[in-house]
């Protein structure tokens, strides 16, 4: 009978996906746009329909991004949706970061 002991089960475990695996960020983006000209072509703003609406666009992303299968992989979708009115906006976020690892795509859709 062979056993395993605590230290070989550790040493097996692996946090970050093989460089097979890495996220393709181009494929991502092309993801990101199709979904935004799907979901926002012909949209006229309104607030009423702007929150459902972008409810909508991260499940959408969300699903389409898991369909790819990338193991070991965690998504995080932020939209930001918002009346084009001349005034301009910034937007920041902050995340722990693993250069060798993560990745990022983003698209900017404007009606």
């Amino acid at each position: 009978m062979t056993t395993t002991s605590g230290t070989d089960q550790i040493s097996n475990f692996q946090i970050r996906p093989d460089l097979k695996d890495m996220s393709r960020g181009s494929v991502v983006k092309e993801i990101i746009r199709s979904t935004l000209n799907e979901k926002l072509g012909g949209f006229v703003y309104s607030a009423e329909a702007a929150d459902k609406l972008t409810q909508e666009i991260v499940d959408a992303l969300r699903n389409r991004l898991v369909e790819m299968g990338l193991p070991r992989y965690k998504y995080t979708v932020s939209i930001v949706l918002e009346e084009q009115r001349g005034e301009g906006m910034a937007v920041l976020a902050r995340c722990l970061w693993d250069s060798d690892t993560d990745n990022y795509a983003s698209a900017v859709f404007l009606a």
